[in-house]
């Protein structure tokens, strides 16, 4: 059963809240025992964007590095692209961009990264963005 259709375990919940919390040492060390980073909490929250979207960008990193799914959208919709753009953390916008995050994928209010990336004025993302614009892809629902 993917992660998104099965309530995370204790274990992968440890996984969200280290994440959250920007505890980077033990958010790795609950993924090397096999934590599944792909899954959601009570909520509905997915730990890469909730990471990147809580301010704890250096979380996000070793987040990225082992989720298999870049474009999984939190319950509200939103990616962990459009959170990155939204928050400024244009290193974790190329980053995500190489891990092939879909640049099309919305936030919960329909705007695709590149137009909030604009609407702020964050020229760096929209620049990425440009530059992956042929990757096209539809994120998972």
């Amino acid at each position: 059963m993917p992660a998104s259709e099965r309530p995370p375990s204790k274990f992968d919940r440890r996984t969200l809240v280290a994440a959250g919390k920007g505890r980077t040492d033990a958010a790795k060390t609950l993924l090397a025992h096999g934590a599944d980073i792909d899954a959601r909490d009570q909520l509905g929250n997915a730990a890469l964007p909730w990471a990147i979207a809580g301010e704890r960008g250096n979380a996000a990193r070793p987040l990225l590095e082992h989720s298999e799914i870049p474009n999984l959208l939190d319950e509200d919709g939103t990616s962990a692209l459009t959170e990155a753009v939204r928050h400024r953390r244009n290193e974790l916008v190329g980053r995500l961009m190489q891990h092939q995050a879909d640049p099309i994928s919305t936030d919960s209010e329909g705007h695709i990264a590149a137009d909030l990336g604009r609407a702020s004025g964050n020229g760096e993302a929209v620049a990425t963005l440009v530059q992956h614009r042929g990757q096209r892809t539809r994120a998972p629902t």
